[in-house]
This record gives structure tokens, sequence and C-alpha cells, in this order.
């Protein structure tokens, strides 16, 4: 069953939240609750997915400098295979680097 309802990831609802600027924060959630979550390929319902969801979410974030523009590229290519964003964002060996590197932006307010 794939999980078809908008979610953000609570690591990535809060970046959004803290550090997104105010005028971008409503199209960043929306694409990414509407294009990054449940519907990606192979992603189920099951709370290990959902963490995933969160790690790819903060994926397509780092480095973006909240351009839309490159999250949206970062979040077709999450459809298409979002290993290959977690590998882009250096997420792709740990299961635990996005929480560090969500910790640090949180911090700092620097994404890249």
């Amino acid at each position: 069953m794939v999980h078809t309802t908008p979610m953000l990831g609570p690591l990535t609802q809060a970046l959004i939240d803290s550090v997104c600027p105010a005028p971008q924060r409503a199209a960043v959630a929306n694409l990414l609750s509407q294009r990054c979550a449940g519907n990606l390929p192979g992603v189920g319902t099951t709370p290990d997915w959902q963490a995933l969801i969160d790690r790819v979410q903060l994926a397509t974030l780092r480095g973006s400098d909240w351009d839309l523009s490159r999250i949206t590229r970062a979040v077709e290519l999450a459809n298409t295979d979002w290993r290959d964003v977690l590998m882009g964002a250096g997420f792709g060996h740990s299961l635990r680097t996005h929480v560090q590197w969500q910790a640090d932006a949180l911090l700092s307010g620097d994404i890249s």
C-alpha cells in the first residue's frame, strides 16, 4: 500500500518552520509534502519508511539555499531514484547523518 496523504517529516517541518524564509515556506512545504513523501518509488507507510521520507526530504533541501527550482530538481530526481538524492546530500552512508545536519542547520540557519 502506498502512502498518499501529504506529509512532511518532523525534522523537515522543524527546519522549514525555523530556517526557511517566510515567503518560501508554503511553497517548499507543499512541494515536499505533495511530491516527495509516500508517493516516492518503493516507499510504504511503516514508521521506518516515514523516517526515510524525512531523510529524503532533508536531502532535497541540503545545498538548495531555499531556491524552489533547485528543490524541484532534487524532488524530480528523488521520484526517479531517491537513493541518488541521499548520496548527493551526503546522507547515503549513514542513517543518522541527516539528523546531525538538521540540528546544525537549525543552529546556524545554513542549509549548505
